[in-house]
């Protein structure tokens, strides 16, 4: 959006006239639109709608070695794109496309021999970037960023310091630690301070613009950070030619919130140094003015999917040496620099060249029913430029047969996944119905009649078959694709259609689609938690984040000015509400298109909505056995996140919308509901 809108500005132009873009849940653009920036998301959509993307004459896919699942499926349509509508029989096809792809760090190998395509290398600008290593494995990571950040207050000329940490509470810890330390040493100093001050700034993408725009803005200052001699603990960093690894050990365990960080906006001299924490978002995506010297710690979250397990986890693990490189490189932006590198050139060799594609770690539902949209081909013949796991798309094929989303295109009626069902001496076996959890199953049969047997929930194709056959959209699929959600979410959204209560499902599949709503300043849990006790619901967080949207309309209704005070007193991040409201209006306009323009709606019975939700995340479930909660494929005890409504209440069983693995496996965005709930599901599955 903002490069669309500085290129527009730059041709003396509207946006949306010639130049325009297109991001999720929002598009800027007109019949006149020549030249269109998106998301790799979003061109993946529009193909599903345009063959052969017919209407550009020229694709251009910027930062390729991210490798997002969207981008990686980008590849293989782009390249059966590229022979259909470059051969040389294709006359009536169109005009020819022309293909380029941009990166900094990719593997041009992998894409030259993928496209047959030549490599263009273009010379940067970037100043030379010394490197400097550790001689020992660092053991404390917070200790090591703060010693070796005052080491270069202290000796080092003038310049910003970039810091990569592993994620948001990293940061959040490193940004107070670094306060305090400050205060300390300038309390110890006393009037004798002759150092630059050194303002301590937190960088990650669900911080408030604001606040995000500080580190764009070297004129803002802190005026109650003040920085001053430190004497501290040698860190032993020696050259190094090259030099990249990451510390064995995870970082400590920061504040769960947000952080606001009071700045007077004030022309200052120069007479002081910013500190910069942040994710990789610093990498690639933005570019900071000022730095000079660069910490890296080595580390990131990196989310992953284990398709046995179904468990989602984000980890804490070690960068690539492309992302090492990317690193060092923010420290010669604007003059040669220093990029410190906190683990030893022994670990760096242990890194891997490239950082793993999200195709081979992430759930593939998605892209799957995406490249099913695409055309019925058979899936396993689909040219990826790496290809995933069979395993990976096995389970992915299972869960969208489970979802009713996609039924075999040629499969004899005995077998049909269509939610057909098939009787064998006498008894009805359901096919293709979501398959419940061990614990789920147990319980259900614990709770009912002896005489009644658990359904079957899995369908009737065995797993070697479900790679060798073509597949095509049911109408739940037809309908599922037209939502820009996942699968399972995009299930709700239909389910709560038929019981009743689509107004509510909206809502609270808008506030799944951004990031945490709620923004508590550390040190204010404790006010928070009676500030919004009045939102809590006993039936789970689903239902809060319901009570806080209704509360915001009531307020924007009766007090429209007052609704940004409203989300301060209440520790409502208002940027992220405002964003899933926006969210929110474009779904009602797809469900319209698709069920009518009615909203049905459950009013206060929010069971419905539960019920609802059962129907897209039915293999999230979890049940209490000897006091812990137990989850599908999970031999490890899963606990209810302590952010939750039902944390001090832990139900009998709970659904969840994802299990986030850290120091432990945390169920997040909980809801209770009733086990018969899985029964009605499979019922509703095998009679549809």
């Amino acid at each position: 959006m903002s490069v669309a809108a500085r290129v527009a500005k730059e041709r003396n132009d509207t946006l949306g006239n010639d130049v325009g873009y297109v991001v999720r849940f929002e598009s800027c653009r007109s019949d006149k639109t020549r030249l269109l920036y998106m998301t790799d998301g979003m061109l993946l959509r529009e193909a599903m709608f345009m063959k052969n993307l017919s209407r550009y004459g020229i694709i251009i896919l910027d930062e390729a070695h991210e490798r997002t699942l969207q981008t990686d499926i980008l590849f293989g349509v782009l390249k059966r794109a590229l022979n259909t509508r470059n051969s040389s029989v294709a006359g009536s096809v169109g005009i020819p496309l022309k293909l380029v792809i941009m990166s900094a760090t990719m593997q041009t190998e992998l894409f030259q021999e993928f496209f047959n395509a030549p490599i263009l290398r273009v010379e940067g600008r970037c100043h030379p970037v010394a490197n400097l290593v550790s001689e020992l494995p660092q053991t404390d990571m917070l200790t090591a960023v703060l010693t070796c950040v005052f080491q270069i207050h202290r000796n080092c000329d003038e310049g910003d310091i970039l810091v990569f940490c592993a994620g948001q509470d990293e940061i959040l810890s490193l940004v107070i630690l670094t306060k305090k330390v400050i205060r300390h040493a300038n309390i110890k100093a006393g009037s004798n301070r002759t150092m630059m001050e050194l303002v301590p700034l937190p960088l990650y993408a669900s911080l408030p613009v604001s606040q995000q725009m500080l580190v764009f803005e070297r004129h803002l200052t802190n005026s109650k950070t003040n920085g001053t001699p430190f004497d501290c603990q040698d860190l032993s960093i020696r050259n190094s030619d090259e030099a990249e690894s990451s510390d064995e050990s995870p970082p400590r365990p920061g504040k769960k919130s947000e952080s606001t960080y009071k700045v007077s906006h004030r022309h200052a001299t120069n007479n002081f140094r910013r500190v910069i924490y942040a994710t990789n978002v610093a990498e690639t995506s933005v570019t900071i003015p000022g730095i000079k010297y660069v910490v890296d710690t080595g580390k990131f979250k990196c989310r992953t999917y284990c398709p046995k397990s179904g468990l989602e986890s984000l980890k804490v693990t070690s960068i690539s040496k492309a992302q090492a490189l990317q690193r060092s490189g923010r420290a010669g932006r604007v003059e040669p620099g220093l990029c410190y590198r906190l683990y030893t050139a022994e670990e760096y060799e242990r890194l891997s060249d490239h950082p793993v594609p999200e195709i081979k770690r992430c759930s593939l539902e998605s892209v799957i029913l995406q490249l099913i949209a695409i055309d019925s081909e058979n899936v396993g013949k689909f040219q990826f430029l790496e290809r995933p796991e069979d395993e990976r798309m096995r389970v992915a094929l299972r869960n969208l047969l489970n979802l009713k989303a996609i039924k075999p295109s040629q499969v004899d009626a005995r077998d049909s996944t269509d939610g057909k069902s098939t009787t064998t001496n006498g008894t009805k076996n359901l096919t293709n119905s979501p398959p419940l959890n061990s614990a789920s199953k147990a319980l259900l049969m614990r709770s009912s009649p002896s005489n009644i047997a658990t359904p079957k929930l899995t369908s009737s194709i065995d797993d070697d078959s479900l790679l060798q056959l073509s597949y095509d959209l049911t109408s739940h699929g037809k309908k599922l694709i037209q939502f820009p959600l996942n699968p399972s979410i995009a299930r709700i959204i239909i389910a709560a259609h038929e019981l009743g209560c689509l107004d509510e499902a909206l809502t609270v599949v808008s506030a799944l689609s951004v990031e945490n709503i709620f923004h508590i300043q550390p040190n204010k849990e404790t006010q928070a938690d009676l500030i919004l006790n009045k939102f809590y619901s006993n039936e789970g967080d689903m239902i809060m984040l319901l009570n806080v949207f209704r509360a915001f309309r009531r307020v924007s209704l009766t007090n429209r000015k007052g609704r940004k005070q409203w989300c301060i007193d209440h520790y409502i991040h208002i940027k992220n509400l405002k964003l899933a409201r926006l969210i929110r209006k474009q779904l009602v306009q797809i469900a319209r298109s698709a069920f009518g323009p009615q909203l049905s709606s459950c009013g206060q019975d929010t069971s419905v909505l539960r019920r609802a939700l059962t129907y897209g995340l039915f293999n999230n479930v979890a049940t209490m056995w000897d006091g812990k909660y137990k989850a599908k494929g999970l031999a490890k005890e899963i606990f209810i996140h302590p952010s939750s409504c039902l944390f001090r209440s832990r139900p009998e069983c709970v659904l969840y919308v994802e299990i986030v693995e850290t120091n432990k496996c945390y169920m997040r965005n909980c809801s209770l509901i009733d086990s018969s709930w899985i029964r009605e599901v499979s019922n509703h599955s095998a009679n549809s």
